[in-house]
């Protein structure tokens, strides 16, 4: 013997060890909570003092991406007409 340890041999992965796997994974994914979708809207001055703005928005769960874009414009048009473009002097 030169007196080193030799590892123990891999256990192997049974059927019983997949199932309880799974069980945890689908366990986790039905307690998680849900998370509400993120929208933001952004407004800001540039160094001109001209107003910007981003609009951003998430599909729902009851609505189509054609809705979500519809909805996300007509804030966009909203903040166009409130917040119109400075005429440029040449």
């Amino acid at each position: 013997m030169t007196g080193k340890h030799e590892p123990a041999p891999a256990r192997r992965h049974t059927l019983s060890d997949a199932y309880k796997s799974t069980t945890e994974l689908l366990e986790l994914a039905l307690t998680r909570a849900a998370r509400p979708p993120s929208e933001s809207v952004e407004i800001t001055r540039n160094a001109k003092g001209d107003v910007q703005f981003s609009v951003a928005g998430s599909v729902h769960d009851d609505e189509t991406l054609e809705q979500c874009a519809n909805r996300v414009a007509a804030v966009y048009d909203a903040l166009e007409k409130a917040y119109p473009r400075a005429e440029v002097v040449k």
